[in-house]
């Protein structure tokens, strides 16, 4: 079913997360009356509850300037970083964090190298977010993986892994699972390290990783005879 228009207007790629009892939804390009792109960005954030469909205003955001930025809950806070300008010209730099028992915006230190949108890599440990950043080129090559602390604000370059992760890294039962070209890596958040726990052989995988009770399953591949992986954690 359809649900309630935003109050904001009509709206494409905002930055949203489910805190556990409603979607916060913030930014977002802002289509026109006739249903056409604009370069202009909703500098206001809201909140859909599914349960009511119905929404309401929060806080407004110290600054939005992007579309298409990373969004990620950590349990306490939604955090957006970078995305991409409207216009197309360059991707933007730093972030913000929204607590919503204190209805506050707090703004985050920005990346140290590199660019980071909802097309980046990425993953909650439960103390920090990993993420792949790109280096901004048309390429959209990507660089070493980074990992943001909110408690302390910072970043950190961390070990280097799988550059171009097949699928969007999973972390589960205290491991970051990623899977790359026809292996499966696991990083070990206290030892900094990178092992791989399985290897597939040729097959590269393209889809997303997906927590099952049988184990972490990735379906789609470069080849025909293969559909994707199931990857089992040692116990």
């Amino acid at each position: 079913m359809q649900i309630t228009p935003d109050p904001r207007g009509a709206t494409s790629e905002p930055a949203s997360v489910w805190d556990g009892a409603e979607v916060l939804v913030v930014g977002g390009r802002v289509i026109d009356g006739q249903q056409v792109f604009t370069d202009e960005v909703r500098p206001t954030a809201v909140a859909y509850s599914p349960d009511t469909d119905t929404w309401r205003s929060i806080a407004r955001p110290p600054t939005v300037r992007a579309i298409n930025s990373l969004a990620a809950w950590t349990g306490r806070e939604m955090l957006v970083i970078g995305g991409d300008n409207p216009n197309g010209s360059l991707l933007a730099s730093g972030g913000i964090a929204y607590d919503p028992s204190a209805d506050r915006w707090r703004t985050l230190a920005s990346p140290p190298i590199g660019f980071v949108s909802a097309r980046s890599p990425s993953a909650w440990t439960g103390t920090e977010l990993l993420v792949w950043p790109s280096d901004g080129g048309g390429s959209s090559m990507r660089i070493a993986p980074m990992a943001y602390n909110p408690t302390t604000d910072t970043w950190r370059g961390i070990a280097d892994g799988p550059a171009h992760p097949a699928a969007a890294p999973l972390w589960t039962d205290g491991r970051l699972i990623v899977f790359f070209k026809g292996a499966a890596m696991v990083y070990d958040e206290s030892t900094d390290a990178w092992i791989t726990e399985w290897d597939g052989g040729q097959a590269e995988f393209s889809g997303t990783a997906l927590d099952t009770p049988s184990g972490v399953v990735i379906v789609g591949s470069w080849s025909a005879d293969v559909g994707g992986a199931i990857y089992t954690p040692p116990t």
